[in-house]
Parts: C-alpha cells; structure tokens; sequence
C-alpha cells in the first residue's frame, strides 16, 4: 500500500518518538512541578544508546502564569478512530492517553488550568473538541500522537498479533500550520519550543524522510503541514489559538513501541512537553498580565 494510503487509513498520527535500544540505566533527573523539589524518575531504560539517560529540564510554572488555561489533547479516541496500530498490534489511542493525562498533571501541578480534551473514558468526535476548545478560555492547543512510517514489512511479533514493522527512522517530531498568517507565528513558535524541550530532553528530532510531499522541515524535529488543502490536519489549520502536534513515537518501530510503554520513558516525554508549552506561553506576551490584570484565559 502506498506511504500516503496507509497514513490516511491509520489517521493522522502526531508525536514521534524513539528507537529506543536495549535496557540500560535510569531516567534522570527531572520535572519541578512548579516548585522547588524536582520530579526524579527512576527506571531502567537506553536512550539514545546503551548507558544514555533521558533528562527532561525541570518544568517551572512562573507566578505570572498561573490560571492560565491551556488545552491538551490525547489524539485519536473518537468513535471509529483508534490511530494508527503499533508494532506490537496496540492502538495509538491507547499509547498516548496516559502521555497526554501527564502533560496535564504536571501543568495542573504547577497552577495553569488545563482543559482536557479527551479525558479519559470519552470518546469525543473531533468536531466536539474543537468545540470545546473554542468555547473555551484556552490560549493555546497541543495534541499527543505517534507516527507510523515506511517502508514497512508485514510481520507477527506474538501468536495472533498480525502488525507491520518498520526497523529504523527514529525520532520526534512536531507539527504546525501556517495557513492563518495571524496565527502561523504563534504556531510555529509552539512548535519550536515542543522540540527544544524533547531535544534537550535526549530525543532524537526526525528527519522528515517520509515525510516528502506532506510535511516541510522548518527546523530540527519541526515541519509545517504542506498536505493538498482537503486534506490538511484540522487540528493544526482550525483552532483560533496557535495548536501544535507533537509526534512521541515511530510506532512501526519494534523497540519504539515496546519503549512507549515504560514508565520513565512517558513521564520524559510528558515532562518534555509540558516544559515546552510552558515556554511557548512565556514568549507570548499576549497571554502575560498588563497593568496588573488577570493574564489572558484566567477564570
């Protein structure tokens, strides 16, 4: 099936993520939520190699900020759309959720006001997130995923698991949209400061190979959405504050998708994210107080 074919069957998958090898040491180091003890993860894993770590720079809620509301969506999820289907025959829906509910919780922690936008146990259509987002004070959006890319094989990890396998292609990757040129600065900003996080966090970026003809690379691990105009991801193009996708994980990657699941690795990425809309507010003085006023999307 062709490369387009199959990521249109699968959904659009948003956040990837990493060849992890072998199991090594520990997840370092990591999240402040807000106050002064960081957040120390423990567990074995080797990322990007065996003996690496996975260090997520602390993650600060300055004062300035607090009450600010922000959205976060765990991707796929709605009637029908379960995302793409991993290496090891699981659902895309299944993997992100609790990435998505930790970018939550560590945001929640540090003050921001979060609106989940497919909180767990619901299965919102996408139009009734778009919805919700718009009816909402949120000041921005940011959408969890992983990505499936070819070339791929067919092959059966476990008796009655029947899955594709792509060995190779690591990386995350995040997504914006400039078609608004109002908006597309605010975008790409939040997409930019996704990727400084997951890369200061000992993430690979990707490097688009697969992505020829959908995608164009505007910097490392970032792409702006270049599909034909019907099929241009309504997440990226239709919110009316800046929306990124964060692509964690090559799903079709037999050690990514085993890894995806490890404890130390979803705290990293959700440390990493959450970081990175932290820093995206910060640069955006539109959200900050003037004159002593409440900042933008506080109740």
């Amino acid at each position: 099936m062709p490369a387009r074919g199959l990521r249109r069957q699968c959904g659009h998958v948003a956040l990837a993520l990493l060849a992890l090898v072998g199991c090594g040491p520990v997840l370092d180091e990591v999240v402040e939520r807000g106050g002064p003890a960081p957040l120390v993860v423990d567990a074995p894993i080797a990322w990007p190699a065996e003996g690496a770590r996975l260090t997520p720079p602390p993650v600060v809620v300055p004062e300035v900020l607090r009450g600010v509301v922000v959205a976060v969506d765990a991707g796929h999820g709605a009637p029908g759309n379960t995302g793409a289907r991993s290496a090891r025959c699981e659902d895309e829906q299944d993997l992100v959720l609790p990435i998505a509910e930790q970018v939550a919780d560590v945001l929640d922690a540090g003050g921001l006001t979060v609106l989940r936008l497919r909180p767990p146990g619901e299965r919102p259509t996408y139009d009734a997130r778009l919805r919700a987002l718009a009816d909402s004070a949120a000041v921005l959006m940011v959408s969890v995923h992983a990505d499936v890319r070819l070339p791929a094989s067919a092959w059966s990890p476990t008796p009655g698991c029947e899955a594709l396998v792509s060995h190779g292609q690591p990386g995350f990757s995040t997504l914006w949209s400039d078609e608004d040129p109002t908006l597309a600065p605010g975008r790409r900003a939040l997409a930019d400061a996704l990727a400084a996080r997951l890369r200061q966090t000992g993430l690979p970026a990707y490097d688009g190979q697969d992505y020829t003809g959908i995608y164009e690379q505007t910097g490392p691990g970032v792409f702006v959405d270049r599909h034909r105009p019907a099929r241009r991801v309504r997440f990226l193009r239709r919110p009316a504050v800046p929306s990124a996708i964060v692509e964690v994980a090559h799903l079709l990657d037999p050690d990514a998708s085993l890894r995806i699941r490890e404890p130390a690795v979803k705290a990293a990425l959700a440390h990493a994210i959450a970081g990175g809309i932290v820093d995206a507010l910060m640069e955006d003085r539109a959200v900050l107080p003037t004159d002593g006023a409440a900042p933008a999307g506080r109740r």
